[in-house]
């Protein structure tokens, strides 16, 4: 959910050299997903055991240190580090598209497009700092929750059934979901992460305008 929703990811495949670059980046993107997806959840699990109480933020870096070698552990530091600041200047990049060319105007000035830039860096940066800091997993999950939620079910539907779906019920579906998730996040306790509510309602949103088209057009 969280590849196809993110902006970052599409802004990869559609500045590729051609099609095939393109094609293979994603797939090999989807076999280094699984593996290190499942190393993380192992690390996060025994540091859970070991140390309940530490923050997110430091679980992995005091993993590194305290279970390999100096020299192994430096370099996979100095390598989280760099992967950090890419992935920030990824998001800060996708963030800051999306404000200049879909929220203000379509051909935006070099400065806007820089200050915007320059401002989401600075929001980012303050949200690490301090008691912020420490909920980064939680942030990161509703993040991704609203994100997908919006993006994917719409996103599929345009690549797959091009005017095949009513707008009012995309548009309904892309405004209601991310209120229904953060409601549910607030105020329920759930078993189950929210995302899955606001998917669900995307995609009923999304069944109900093919089928309200699909009805009218056998009328017809």
């Amino acid at each position: 959910v969280g590849v196809v929703s993110t902006q970052t990811y599409a802004q990869a495949f559609l500045i590729a050299k051609d099609d095939k670059t393109a094609m293979r980046g994603a797939y090999y993107t989807a076999l280094l997903i699984p593996p290190i997806g499942v190393a993380s959840m192992l690390v996060g699990l025994k540091m859970k055991a070991m140390v309940p109480d530490m923050l997110p933020v430091q679980v992995f870096p005091v993993f590194l240190m305290n279970n390999l070698h100096p020299v192994l552990a430096g370099v996979s530091l100095a390598t989280l580090l760099i992967s950090t600041l890419g992935t920030g200047a990824g998001l800060a990049l996708g963030g800051s598209s999306v404000i200049s060319y879909s929220l203000m105007k379509k051909t935006p000035s070099l400065m806007q497009s820089r200050l915007i830039l320059f401002l989401i860096l600075i929001v980012s940066g303050l949200f690490s700092f301090g008691a912020l800091g420490g909920v980064i997993l939680e942030w990161s999950s509703l993040s991704l929750a609203l994100r997908g939620s919006v993006v994917l079910f719409p996103l599929l539907a345009a690549l797959f059934l091009p005017g095949g779906i009513k707008p009012f019920f995309v548009n309904l579906g892309i405004i209601i979901s991310p209120v229904i998730i953060v409601i549910a996040k607030l105020f329920w306790t759930l078993s189950f992460d929210p995302l899955f509510i606001g998917l669900a309602f995307n995609l009923l949103m999304l069944v109900m305008g093919y089928e309200k088209r699909h009805m009218r057009s056998k009328n017809e």
